[in-house]
């Protein structure tokens, strides 16, 4: 779950794991001094994420769920649900109603990206630790917190008890999206192309002119923006009257769209989703929906870039690399 139009979360993922033992002074110290009571025989393996940005990535390792229960916790419902549709082997549930239930591992995705008092409540977060049988994992956000907090006394408490904690090379060009990179975000836009109202697109098409000009393959290929989709497909015949309504609208576009510059003809589209506008809940996802469709139909690739995700970059790369060859 993102709380924002764009992106408000850290994308660095910090992982804590402990060796033996460490896990003995987790479950009596850690409990006892911060929760109020025990909890079950606990192997300390901490993720620390900017809670939000992406459920299905966790840094959780390759391997790290064979044989073995994991569930999720977390204090919020809509978080719940963005669980279970991408993670269905997963269990997934808030911390209150995963109360009397255990597994091997848990989860626990505390999404704020500063600590609530909901979500840092004490009771509740010994429920969290004490649902797990070997391995518990926290997964909070990497920004400055205003103030103190229980979460946070947990994650020092871990990386103390033997624990190592390490950030992954996980980023996005959306970093620039945090509050916290204010300054940087300003001083990027000044020096490069404005071509949109919005942030995000902006860095979308900065992305994309230093791809096509990192690689002499690409040199053919030059990129548009803002393309109506009736530009793009001329021949209705296979879309539904609903389809040929919304490809007609003059508002309905392409965010991007790369084109080989001898022959004109379209090689990829490129769209840059913010979460909050773009997410399962909207009208606007049914629209996507259409426009995947008519897009798949015509044999037009699409790459999706959202907010919230990562490695832009690799992915563009990719996508080219896929349709060039």
């Amino acid at each position: 779950m993102d709380n924002s139009n764009n992106r408000d979360v850290n994308p660095y993922v910090q992982r804590v794991d402990a060796p033996d033992g460490g896990a003995d002074a987790l479950r009596e110290n850690y409990t006892e001094n911060y929760a109020g009571v025990g909890c079950n025989d606990l192997g300390c393996d901490n993720n620390s994420d900017m809670s939000g940005k992406k459920p299905h990535r966790m840094g959780v390792k390759k391997g790290f769920g064979v044989g073995i229960a994991i569930g999720i916790v977390t204090p919020y419902n809509n978080q719940v649900d963005a669980f279970n549709r991408q993670l269905s082997h997963v269990k997934a549930g808030t911390i209150h109603k995963y109360q009397g239930r255990e597994e091997d591992t848990i989860i626990m995705s505390v999404v704020d990206n500063q600590i609530s008092e909901f979500a840092d409540d004490a009771k509740m977060l010994n429920v969290a630790v004490s649902r797990a049988q070997k391995r518990f994992c926290l997964v909070v956000t990497g920004n400055e917190q205003e103030k103190h907090s229980n979460i946070m006394d947990l994650l020092d408490y871990i990386a103390y008890n033997n624990c190592m904690v390490t950030e992954s090379k996980l980023a996005s060009i959306f970093d620039y999206l945090y509050e916290q990179y204010t300054e940087q975000r300003m001083a990027f836009l000044e020096s490069h192309p404005q071509i949109s109202e919005y942030v995000s697109e902006n860095l979308t098409y900065s992305l994309i002119g230093e791809v096509l000009a990192s690689d002499t393959a690409y040199n053919f290929l030059k990129v548009l923006c803002h393309v109506p989709l009736r530009q793009v497909v001329k021949d209705t015949s296979m879309m539904s009257t609903q389809e040929l309504k919304y490809a007609s609208n003059y508002n309905t576009h392409l965010d991007f769209l790369i084109i080989n510059k001898v022959s004109k003809q379209p090689v990829l589209a490129i769209e840059t989703d913010g979460y909050s506008y773009h997410n399962d809940e909207t009208e606007q996802h049914q629209r996507d929906i259409m426009k995947d469709h008519i897009l798949s139909n015509y044999g037009l690739p699409l790459l999706r870039l959202s907010t919230k995700g990562s490695g832009e970059r690799e992915k563009i790369i990719s996508s080219l690399n896929m349709v060039i060859c």
